[in-house]
């Protein structure tokens, strides 16, 4: 039998078997595939550097101090550090652990945009009032690896999956495609209106942000067109993919972060905190193997088989299996049925008090717990304790 308690996001179902709670569930089954893929955002207007968990909760990463700040290009390299290009004074470095740095050797920048690394740790940067774009060995020697050779204002980069560099050229409406070598091409111009913004799929496609049309054009490898996405576009800068292929799009004009699902199904993302948002980076996580669908990753997982959408610890315990009806977890039985309403009560404190539990649903699992058998002794003639389902420690269900 179960039992529903109404919260603010729907039912949630105490479910139980003769009085006894087995778990605490969500209508919905959880993933077993989980990520949490971080996304972040310059923010050209407050010199600020926002980032967004992958529910769009927003903090600020990083705030410029007495040296002039205004922060556009974002990219991560392999290791996990974020870079970030400033308009004023270089490329910062950001560790994973907080440290800050600025990149060595940056001269010759002269409005640094778009950023990105190659396969093997060069960084290279659109610099935008030079038609150029600039190639940094991992120790700051700095290359001009295109000069001209038809770039206007190259505003952003992006290299597909065989080691070719995009440009967005938005004073030419077109995107230029270079060899590793440095030979440069025209990839595409048709649809074109003011490309800002560039990033590839995993399938290899390339993604375009029109800021003027207020469009994101989608570019086969072979360089074919369509309109990916034409709604809730407002001025659209910086694009960025996460790991599960959703595209994340930099609204300038309406302070939004606009994200769409590979289907092209578009939402707000983020709307706080944001100034006139300019390039986006998302740091991609691993994924991470949730076999039994309760939220928690296999490797910390203590109590397997949980379930999915059941109310677990940290641990992945849910109150069922950290206090069985059958005995405590670390063997034996219960010397009463006090005993065990006890530990009952204990556990049901420490899930809320790390909000798993509603006062009301910690109240519902207490009072099954008390009205349980469980830890009672038979008073008939073959003695044992009762099961989670009444029945007597070895007998059947029909043996009673």
């Amino acid at each position: 039998m179960d039992f529903r308690l109404p919260d603010s996001t729907g039912s949630r179902v105490i479910k139980r078997v003769t009085g006894v709670v087995l778990c605490v569930s969500a209508i919905l089954a959880g993933p077993v595939v989980a990520r949490a893929d971080t996304v972040y955002v310059s923010n050209w207007s407050s010199d600020t550097i926002m980032r967004f968990t992958p529910d769009g909760v927003g903090s600020i990463f990083y705030r410029g101090g007495s040296e002039s700040f205004r922060p556009t290009g974002l990219t991560f390299d392999s290791a996990g550090n974020l870079y970030a290009a400033n308009r004023y004074s270089g490329i910062y470095k950001f560790t994973p652990d907080g440290t800050i740095s600025l990149f060595p050797g940056v001269l010759g920048l002269n409005y640094p945009r778009g950023i990105a690394f190659d396969s093997v740790g060069n960084l290279f940067v659109a610099n935008s009032y030079s038609d150029e774009v600039l190639r940094f060995t991992p120790d700051g020697s700095a290359f001009s690896f295109a000069f001209r050779n038809g770039l206007s204002y190259p505003n952003d980069l992006a290299f597909d999956p065989a080691g070719n560099l995009y440009v967005a050229n938005p004073g030419l409406n077109t995107i230029v495609k270079f060899t590793p070598e440095g030979q440069g091409t025209l990839f595409a111009s048709n649809g074109l209106s003011s490309p800002v913004g560039v990033a590839f799929d995993r399938g290899g496609n390339l993604y375009v942000a029109n800021q003027v049309n207020n469009t994101i054009q989608k570019f086969t490898p072979e360089g074919v067109g369509s309109v990916f996405a034409s709604t809730g576009l407002n001025a659209p800068s910086g694009l960025a993919f996460d790991g599960a292929g959703n595209l994340y799009v930099a609204n300038t004009g309406d302070d939004t972060v606009q994200k769409f699902t590979p289907s092209g199904v578009g939402s707000v993302f983020a709307s706080t905190g944001l100034n006139a948002p300019a390039f986006i980076a998302v740091r991609i996580e691993p994924e991470v193997l949730d076999s039994d669908g309760d939220g928690v990753s296999d490797d910390v997982d203590q109590c397997p088989g949980s379930g999915p959408g059941d109310v677990v610890n940290a641990s992945g315990c849910s109150i069922a299996q950290l206090v069985p009806c059958s005995g405590p977890a670390s063997g034996g039985n219960w010397k009463s049925h006090g005993e065990y309403v006890s530990a009952i009560v204990r556990t049901v404190k420490a899930f809320a008090a790390a909000g798993l539990l509603t006062p009301a649903e910690g109240v519902a699992v207490i009072g099954a717990a008390a009205r349980s058998n469980c830890g009672k002794p038979r008073t008939s003639a073959t003695g044992g304790r009762w099961d989670m389902e009444g029945r007597r420690d070895g007998s059947s269900k029909n043996s009673r």
